[in-house]
């Protein structure tokens, strides 16, 4: 079962539950005020620490078991994926993660947790997004990841539809 971890039936799709992954602290260059404990969302550290272990009970299950790789896309930053693979339910499975932060105005990331037991990341890069009709306007990168799982090599390139859309 191991050698079929990267089928599609592994990779599911657990967006639903990443959308909107603060921690509470203010990062004052990023528009993330609706996240703090003070604003709409009251984002507390007891709701976020919920948060925390409920998505790693998701990922510890997906497909019956810890994932070779999870992407996720609005994610905060890379302390949350720390305190994510540090959770009794992912500490075990052995992940490490890839992120850097994005130029996103809401101060949210694409980003990917992986096995590092079972997967090599060999070249990663986050690919800026301009859009032609506005070139002011920032959105989540692309990951690329290129990677080596049994002298196989996977190309990988991790990004979301985003929620915001733009009229002419």
């Amino acid at each position: 079962m191991e050698e079929d971890r990267l089928n599609s039936a592994y990779l599911e799709d657990a967006h639903g539950r990443l959308i909107a992954f603060y921690n509470t602290e203010d990062n004052p260059t990023k528009n993330d005020d609706s996240f703090l404990p003070s604003f709409f969302h009251h984002w507390t550290q007891k709701r976020y620490y919920r948060k925390v272990n409920n998505i790693s009970k998701v990922i510890k299950n997906m497909g019956g078991e810890c994932p070779i790789l999870v992407g996720m896309a609005e994610i905060e930053n890379k302390w949350i994926l720390k305190d994510l693979i540090n959770t009794t339910h992912l500490r075990e499975a052995n992940y490490d993660f890839v992120h850097y932060d994005s130029d996103d105005e809401r101060g949210i990331d694409v980003c990917c947790i992986y096995r590092k037991d079972f997967l090599q990341i060999l070249e990663e890069d986050p690919i800026k997004i301009r859009f032609d009709f506005d070139q002011e306007d920032t959105t989540r990168d692309i990951l690329y990841l290129k990677c080596n799982r049994d002298f196989s090599y996977l190309y990988i390139a991790l990004a979301v539809k985003g929620r915001r859309a733009k009229s002419n």
